[in-house]
């Protein structure tokens, strides 16, 4: 039987820090510029009477892994219930076999992420004398 990772958010973020992210965004791009990767050519999403959004995403990069993402989403959730506006988990595979080999907590993976790609972008396309950044969110 296949042994298989469980993270929870508290997990993940003992074990992965924002630089580490930020290298494996900048990884992620790179294996998708060179073909390397594959994502997905649609991405599923739910929205019901709730006032909710279900989102599952998948893709894998090349001698890694292949991963899906399911992403819940309730925008009235911090005001009706107190309650995180996302949740999610990520799915982990062997790409060679299939093997399950993690489920992580998404909710820190999907915030971080974010603002990985942000600071990846900047590294490669802001002005060689750029000075001054401006970040402008309204996530995590």
């Amino acid at each position: 039987m296949t042994e298989i990772l469980i993270l929870s958010a508290s997990d993940a973020k003992k074990l992965v820090t924002m630089r580490d992210i930020i290298g494996v965004v900048e990884e992620a791009f790179r294996a998708y510029g060179t073909g390397n990767s594959k994502l997905a050519p649609v991405v599923l999403s739910l929205i019901d009477k709730y006032d909710g959004e279900l989102e599952i995403k998948s893709g894998y990069v090349e001698n890694f892994s292949v991963g899906t993402k399911i992403i819940t989403y309730y925008k009235d959730n911090r005001s009706r219930y107190g309650l995180p506006t996302l949740y999610g988990i990520i799915v982990l595979n062997d790409l060679s076999d299939g093997r399950p080999l993690a489920i992580i907590d998404g909710a820190y993976i999907t915030a971080t992420r974010t603002g990985a790609a942000g600071a990846v972008a900047a590294k490669y396309l802001a002005r060689k004398d750029s000075e001054r950044v401006a970040v402008i969110g309204a996530g995590t």
